[in-house]
């Protein structure tokens, strides 16, 4: 009879060796001194990446991985294409429930992986899977209280990995029983880890085994994945690349790392800014031209920098909610014709304005932030285990905050 993979996340450990051993058997091959390499997590996890123990010149291949090993949405479509099993039911039924057909390739992979899981032991993926992590902190595998310990933002796009998981597991029901069994369907811990599988790991529409162990990097990213046109996957470095060094991509925008939050389940803690937490204003053309955009309006890390983008949105609401009409005018139209004496000196003119609602903000944010975390520390971390991430998000937010609070002061004592 075939095994099943232990999924528990308290219990279940990742099989790594094993996993090692198939992929060369497969014909996965790896630069000199690649190896997979354990590690421990901010939280006290055990996370596994790869390093390399010799040197790599830079625009040299890293690892390849033939297409036979690879999962992608147009194959596994193509598998079951006509065969009445529900699919195209279920993609229907996913549009119905508000899941827009973006992701119905992620959701490919989702059927893909459960059908080989439920073929156990006997899934020529069988290796790949059972190395693969039990345990996720990202936003669907949160309980709800947890979106109220974080922030608007990050706890709203958390929140949004939760409905999208709960409208995949929902279309299941759609599924023929020939292609998934009842128990399969039924399960909703089983599909909660396929989709978490899919959205931590996945490349666009693809699934690679053994480039699926490349850790994220903000800032020192040194390695690029390509396809080419037969889905044959080759990985190359960008630069030259030292002894020891972790092989690292970008899972996406270094300064957002609330998103990389929600999605990933990880703190970026190398994450030069972060978004500036301002979300009560009403996004309109015009302000979307002069900056209102997440990956724009930012406070940096390090410094407590704030962008000209914060100064120039708050600025343009501030002459909004005045009714300054003739001065807004005035200073949209030196922002879209890059006349920057006219904007420097509206600035100038209103920064008693603009830095006392940001100082509020900051203030105010630091507080609620204060407020969010003694939150968490009421419950029970074992009924809710991604407290100490959510903490630990919350302590890395505010170390930005109390730097931006700081230029704020300096600023608003210089300007007294």
């Amino acid at each position: 009879m075939s095994n099943f993979i232990d999924i528990n996340e308290y219990t279940a450990a990742r099989d790594i060796g094993t996993f090692d051993e198939w992929s060369t058997n497969c014909g996965v091959q790896r630069s000199d001194g690649f190896q997979i390499v354990e590690s421990e997590t901010n939280t006290g996890d055990i996370d596994y990446s790869i390093i390399t123990t010799e040197p790599i010149p830079g625009e040299s291949p890293v690892l390849f991985v033939s297409n036979e090993m690879i999962f992608t949405s147009e194959n596994i479509r193509a598998e079951f294409a006509g065969q009445n099993l529900g699919l195209e039911d279920a993609e229907q039924l996913l549009e119905k429930l508000g899941v827009p057909p973006s992701y119905f390739s992620q959701y490919h992979l989702f059927l893909k992986i459960l059908i080989e899981y439920q073929n156990g032991s006997d899934s020529p993926w069988y290796p790949w899977l059972n190395s693969l992590p039990r345990k996720f902190s990202n936003g669907s595998s949160m309980t709800p209280y947890c979106y109220e310990c974080l922030p608007p933002l990050v706890s709203k796009l958390s929140m949004n990995e939760r409905i999208k998981f709960i409208n995949f597991y929902k279309s299941l029901q759609v599924i023929s029983p020939n292609l998934l069994s009842d128990d399969i369907r039924n399960n909703q811990e089983l599909s909660k880890w396929a989709y978490n599988i899919v959205y931590t790991r996945c490349f666009g529409n693809t699934l690679v085994p053994m480039a699926d162990m490349f850790n994220h990097a903000s800032i020192d990213v040194n390695i690029e994945i390509r396809m080419d046109e037969n889905q044959n996957c080759y990985v190359y470095s960008l630069r030259d690349i030292q002894p020891n060094e972790p092989l690292c991509l970008s899972y996406g925008d270094p300064t957002n790392p609330s998103h990389l939050f929600a999605t990933y389940g990880f703190l970026d803690e190398s994450s030069p800014a972060t978004f500036c937490k301002i979300m009560n204003i009403k996004p309109t053309p015009e302000l979307q031209n002069i900056g209102l955009d997440y990956t724009k309006m930012l406070f940096f890390k390090d410094t407590g920098d704030i962008t000209e983008e914060v100064w120039d949105v708050l600025l343009y609401q501030i002459l909004e909610l005045r009714g300054e009409q003739n001065v807004k005018a005035e200073f949209y139209n030196a922002h879209m014709n890059g006349d920057a004496d006219t904007k420097n000196d509206i600035h100038q003119r209103y920064f008693e304005y603009t830095s006392s609602t940001l100082k509020d903000h900051v203030d105010t944010f630091l507080k609620e932030l204060d407020d969010l975390s003694a939150k968490a520390l009421t419950k029970n971390v074992n009924e809710h285990p991604r407290i100490p991430i959510i903490l630990a998000h919350n302590a890395f937010v505010k170390e930005t905050f109390l730097k931006v609070q700081t230029k704020i002061n300096g600023m608003v004592e210089q300007y007294a």
